[in-house]
């Protein structure tokens, strides 16, 4: 599926960001039924690695020395998406508030996830392939376009301009959750569960991290001025 506006391609679709964060959250629903210690536990992991992530990334922008704080829950996007939380946490059509004004990088990250993130959840779901890289792919497949999408909205869920400092700290996430695709990717190619022919590319990712690395290194330079 392309993600975009039946007549501004540069907006983004706010169904599909709902749909996005429905989901994530039958991750968790289907995470807290899984049957075997052993299966438990990897998922446990893997999730909690997505966690804690956002969790280091609210601890160091509450550090910043800068007059403009952001409550460290208006940084997380998907990462607020936990069963004990959803009946209180912001949507993230609340969030956004309005279409996100976009560019090829975002749109770039959308229409590469979306493929990726159907196949994990197949392979994963409905094949039975309980496999550590296809459900760490899975995860991250929904985290990067909206951590993505947050990140080029700039805006606060009090619609306020997001600080320098606290922007760095999104695209950051964002280049960890790309470079997390990326290893996944590798992992499967390496195993032979995805051929070397298949159309998902690696070197995608890779041009992916390096555009969205250079959106941090952007505000981190902004940052030392606010």
């Amino acid at each position: 599926m392309h993600i975009g506006h039946s007549h501004n391609p540069w907006l983004f679709s706010l169904d599909e960001l709902d749909r996005l964060e429905a989901s994530f959250e039958r991750i968790f629903v289907l995470h807290d039924t899984s049957v075997g210690k052993k299966l438990h536990e990897m998922e446990e992991e893997i999730l909690q690695e997505h966690i804690k992530a956002e969790e280091d990334a609210e601890k160091k922008i509450s550090q910043h020395p800068s007059k403009q704080q952001t409550k460290p829950s208006e940084t997380r996007v998907l990462g607020n998406m936990l069963p004990w939380e959803t009946d209180s946490t912001p949507s993230i059509k609340e969030l956004l508030t309005s279409a996100v004004p976009t560019d090829a990088l975002c749109v770039s990250v959308f229409n590469l996830c979306a493929p990726l993130r159907d196949w994990a959840q197949k392979r994963y779901v409905d094949d039975g392939v309980k496999d550590r890289a296809i459900f760490r792919l899975w995860v991250n497949t929904h985290v990067l376009p909206a951590k993505v999408a947050f990140a080029i909205s700039g805006i606060s869920e009090e619609g306020e301009d997001v600080p320098p400092h606290v922007m760095a700290a999104e695209w950051s996430l964002a280049v960890l959750y790309a470079h997390r695709i990326r290893h996944a990717l590798a992992s499967l190619k390496l195993t032979g569960e995805l051929s070397k022919g298949s159309a998902f590319s690696v070197r995608a990712f890779d041009d992916i991290r390096t555009a969205l690395l250079s959106r941090q290194e952007l505000y981190e330079r902004k940052s030392k001025f606010s």
